[in-house]
């Protein structure tokens, strides 16, 4: 082995110091310097991409407590509502797009004697009234293809104790979240004792229309207030009366209310006294003859105790 002397290991470190001085060429200058920016530029790009994915984990926890806030606000609206539903005197319901229910609230127990689960599956008509059943069906069921609200709309139907009922129903078409067509949602109310008011209504307006017109003479209700005729029979149509004929017009041909002790007003009297009144009055009849009429006026007190008519 060679052994280098003091004078030979300075010399050789003289020369590494002297390369290391030496300047490098510009090419390797130009690569140094590109490969530190591009580490550079990878490092910068590493920080982003850690930040977006930190981002993104964010939001979507974020978005995900959102949709749990929805969904739970959701639920809790649908549970009001049916609390609502189950608690109301309406039967609220829901059909398919084939006018089967698919939800039936409790009232309906009250209003058709059947328990929800009876009607599920069952088609709307099913418990209609025999007689109408066949039109609510083609009505019903050309709504359903129409996807048009309806309001109102009144059918009979037949209770589980056989007995007729009458129903009032309103519906809306039912959409879910895309847009898609799933049936319809409403409520049914019960009107039976409506209509059977309405019905004595009417039998006891017909009763009254029926003796009017069995009397021979002539019958006249008149408002007090303008001496419109509001009602008249037969008898008193002679004349011909229209919705907006007076009295004294149509009787007297004149253009003013009677007056003065030969005409004394009927109508008046009433007003005043408050107690049937009885005058002799010269009509014409319908030619335009003059006649001798005695007159008889009845009072028609409100609840107030007034004469409005």
């Amino acid at each position: 082995m060679r052994r280098q002397t003091s004078d030979g290991v300075q010399g050789r470190f003289d020369e590494l110091v002297s390369e290391s001085n030496k300047p490098k060429p510009v090419k390797k200058v130009q690569e140094e310097k590109k490969a530190r920016k591009k580490k550079e530029v990878q490092k910068k790009e590493d920080v982003q991409k850690k930040k977006a994915v930190q981002e993104k984990r964010e939001k979507k926890l974020e978005e995900s407590g959102e949709s749990k806030r929805v969904e739970e606000g959701r639920v809790e609206r649908e549970e009001w509502l049916k609390d609502i539903a189950e608690s109301a005197a309406e039967w609220f319901w829901e059909i398919d797009v084939d006018g089967k229910f698919t939800y039936a609230s409790s009232a309906i127990k009250k209003i058709l004697g059947y328990k929800p689960k009876e009607v599920l599956g069952r088609h709307f008509y099913d418990r209609c009234h025999p007689d109408d059943r066949e039109e609510l069906k083609k009505v019903g069921m050309k709504g359903i293809t129409q996807k048009q609200p309806f309001f109102e709309r009144v059918s009979r139907h037949t209770h589980k104790n056989g007995k007729m009922v009458w129903l009032s129903t309103t519906g809306v078409p039912l959409v879910d979240r895309e847009g898609n067509f799933r049936g319809y949602r409403g409520a049914t109310v019960d009107i039976t004792e409506r209509r059977l008011a309405e019905k004595e209504v009417y039998r006891q307006k017909q009763m009254l229309e029926d003796t009017l017109e069995s009397l021979p003479h002539p019958f006249y209700v008149v408002n007090a207030n303008d001496y419109t005729i509001e009602l008249a029979n037969s008898a008193a149509k002679q004349g011909k009366p229209t919705k907006n004929t007076k009295c004294y017009k149509l009787t007297h041909r004149s253009s003013k209310p009677c007056r003065g002790p030969e005409h004394v007003c009927p109508v008046e009297e009433v007003k005043k006294t408050k107690k049937p009144v009885t005058a002799e009055h010269v009509h014409y009849d319908e030619d335009g003859n003059k006649k001798n009429v005695e007159v008889h006026g009845y009072p028609i007190f409100d609840k107030e105790g007034n004469v409005p008519a």
